[in-house]
């Protein structure tokens, strides 16, 4: 019984240091970040499950915020349970906003190596997501892969 009672406090402690990691810095704010569950059961047809990590990054980050959040969201996720959104070498060729859109450039290598399986275009709506969950001021998203607009079909 005490090794449950150790265990638990242990568990309280770290999971206590874990949200604080972010409240007592006064320079970051806490963005989400969703990523595909790897799932080799999923049916085809089938969207992907998404888990959410959370993240501390910089308030005030020279590249802008919305350009830091996708270059961070680029990098893929923490969990070696997650599959990234795009291939690990997709890079920001440009990101600025006109009016309430965001014009987003992202380069051509980001939908290769993704597999045969990997719907491109609910990787395209994931990422709309996750910059729409973390930015509301942002309207519509004008997203270029390569030298090419892409057109989201929802």
């Amino acid at each position: 019984m005490m090794k449950r009672k150790s265990i638990f406090v242990f568990f309280c402690i770290a999971l206590s240091a874990v949200f604080a990691s972010c409240a007592g810095k006064s320079g970051t704010s806490v963005y989400k970040f969703d990523f595909p569950k790897m799932d080799i059961t999923r049916a085809e047809g089938e969207s992907e499950a998404v888990k959410t990590e959370k993240r501390c990054l910089p308030k005030e980050p020279v590249q802008g915020e919305v350009r830091m959040y996708v270059e961070e969201l680029l990098l893929g996720p923490e969990s070696s349970r997650l599959l990234p959104i795009f291939s690990l070498d997709a890079t920001v060729d440009f990101c600025f906003m006109q009016g309430d859109d965001l014009y987003l450039g992202i380069s051509e290598s980001s939908v290769y190596n993704l597999g045969a399986d990997v719907d491109i275009q609910s990787r395209i709506e994931l990422l709309e997501s996750n910059i729409h969950k973390n930015f509301k001021n942002i309207g519509q998203i004008l997203l270029f892969i390569g030298d090419n607009f892409v057109m989201n079909k929802s």
